[in-house]
């Protein structure tokens, strides 16, 4: 998904910024084994198109994610490129996508809008800075629940039956 902005920057150069996560490491104990190599691969391509990155964050709890995230939005500024990519699990609940962290033990259907990452706030939250272009780059294993109170055992269901293979980036 990418969102342009209304700036015109042909007189200014463009700062391009990426903010890039791989989660494979799950409390729960459901291993995704490609995520941080995926994170790191990402980086590497990105590096070669000059984007600016303080290295791939690895396997983050909730707080850590939140606190990547806001700090991220907070270098944005008008007219830059955004960059966004997460490997890791996803799920959508209630309409809404979320990421999910480290920590997902603790989840169940009544915590996920506490214990999950909401994408749709961040990526308002980078576009309220009027960057020229935001890429978000998802490459979530994803389970969709309806309003169901078994969520926590789809959930580790769904895992359990997770047979991730990275289709690498070379």
């Amino acid at each position: 998904m990418a969102i342009r902005s209304k700036v015109n920057v042909m007189s200014q150069p463009l700062r391009k910024f990426a903010l890039v996560i791989g989660i494979g490491d799950y409390e729960s104990g459901e291993k995704l084994n490609n995520t941080q190599k995926d994170a790191r691969d990402m980086l590497v391509k990105l590096d070669r198109m000059d984007f600016i990155s303080d290295g791939p964050k690895l396997d983050l709890t909730c707080e850590e994610m939140k606190m990547a995230l806001v700090n991220y939005e907070h270098s944005v500024r008008e007219g830059d490129i955004v960059l966004f990519y997460f490997a890791g699990h996803g799920t959508q609940w209630e309409d809404q996508n979320f990421l999910i962290s480290k920590d997902d033990d603790r989840m169940d259907a009544d915590e996920i809008k506490n214990r999950a990452i909401l994408i749709q706030k961040f990526l308002d939250d980078f576009n309220d800075h009027h960057p020229f272009v935001t890429i978000l780059l998802l490459d979530c294993c994803r389970v969709y629940h309806l309003r169901n109170p078994k969520f926590k055992v789809a959930l580790v269901h769904a895992k359990k039956i997770n047979n991730s293979q990275s289709t690498g980036l070379n």
